[in-house]
């Protein structure tokens, strides 16, 4: 939904339409590594690639981000020997880390074990031909529209 191929796929047919996602340009989060909030990474990879970043490319950022810190805990370069990446997961399963994609902390056990469980998805709906944080709580941006008028009545 946050790809720039769904949106031109709908075209006009977007607006109403729901879906969720970790992560937007315009979120409020502030970083402590690095970029420091989501527009400003928004923008830099604006600028180098020429395209705007989804959800994925900051994800995997943030994944990049959360490996460098965790590297410079351990006080290691890659190429790693067998000790230091024994070691590179003990830092990571201990990280709690802040970053212009949201909280990076991992799961400990469970079903999510080694999931990012720092994250919180928002849901996003498309209002006059922009994609809005719709909720829940301190996400939400704009209220929601809803019902969804028929197709006859757009």
């Amino acid at each position: 939904m946050t790809t720039p191929d769904f949106r031109k796929g709908l075209g006009k047919d977007d607006e109403y339409v729901f879906g969720n996602s970790v992560w937007t340009p315009s979120m409020k989060y502030q970083a402590t590594v690095l970029f420091k909030t989501p527009k400003e990474y928004f923008d830099a990879f604006k600028a180098k690639f020429g395209s705007e970043p989804d959800y994925t490319e900051a994800g995997c950022t943030a994944a990049g981000i959360a490996f460098q810190e965790a590297l410079r805990s351990i006080k290691a370069a890659p190429p790693l020997t067998e000790a230091q990446k024994d070691a590179l997961v003990g830092a990571l399963e201990k990280l709690n880390l802040m970053t212009f994609y949201g909280q990076v902390k991992f799961a400990l056990e469970g079903d999510y074990y080694h999931s990012n469980a720092g994250l919180q998805p928002i849901t996003l709906q498309y209002q006059d031909g922009k994609l809005v944080e719709v909720g829940p709580g301190k996400s939400k941006v704009v209220a929601p529209k809803y019902p969804t008028p028929p197709w006859d009545k757009r």
